[in-house]
């Protein structure tokens, strides 16, 4: 969801968590998490960290103009660099200024704040669920067996076929508007984040099932 190349090529380093909601943050999270694939946190990630992560580098003082003026070079093809709500990229944070790394220093005290305690909580909650539910199907998961059908240009469900015919099925709608096209499949629902009913997936919301073959509900 995001990496350093990410957050410290933006002019002031600011997190996924300072820039998009939270129902968006934890669609996203549902769904690395419980995805197959090896799931990669970025540094803190899993408190909602609100210190930022900027680009800095310890270069000996010959070096220090070459790589402030690469960076900056490097945020004139960000996104960012020409919104009239940032500062201009002249004005970033210098890599090499010691206190550029300072900033970057977890604040180990947020940790006792409720808000992060709550985003660790929930975190937690889907590492063991993958643990439980996710990671004992990985050997029976072939490498080509995954497919997808969008719904839309931002929902999607995608099925992981296990060596009995049985699925690993994940839906989700990245939009923040309801999408009426995404029919919910049957089966045993592992995880639901989000409004998710009958016939329809609401604003941010991200479900996994697990069908037996073909299509039968799992009730075990």
């Amino acid at each position: 969801m995001q990496s350093h190349d990410q957050i410290g090529n933006r002019l002031t380093g600011d997190r996924v968590t300072a820039l998009a909601d939270e129902a968006a943050i934890k669609a996203w999270a549902s769904i690395y998490l419980l995805s197959p694939q090896i799931p990669m946190l970025f540094m803190v990630e899993e408190w909602s960290a609100g210190t930022p992560f900027p680009f800095f580098s310890d270069m000996p003082p010959e070096r220090r103009d070459e790589t402030a003026k690469g960076q900056h070079k490097e945020l004139r093809l960000s996104p960012e660099a020409g919104d009239p709500d940032k500062p201009e990229v002249t004005a970033a944070l210098d890599p090499t200024d010691p206190a550029t790394f300072a900033r970057a220093k977890i604040d180990w005290t947020e940790l006792d704040k409720p808000r992060h305690q709550a985003w660790l909580a929930w975190y937690r909650q889907l590492i063991a669920l993958r643990r439980a539910e996710i990671i004992p199907l990985l050997p029976r998961i072939g490498g080509f067996s995954a497919s997808y059908e969008m719904a839309g240009e931002r929902a999607a469900t995608v099925r992981w076929s296990l060596d009995d015919g049985s699925r690993l099925v994940l839906q989700a709608n990245l939009s923040p508007d309801a999408n009426p096209d995404l029919s919910i499949c049957g089966g045993r629902r592992i995880w639901q984040h989000g409004l998710v009913e009958t016939e329809r997936l609401g604003p941010w919301p991200v479900a996994l099932s697990f069908e037996l073959p073909g299509g039968a509900d799992n009730l075990g």
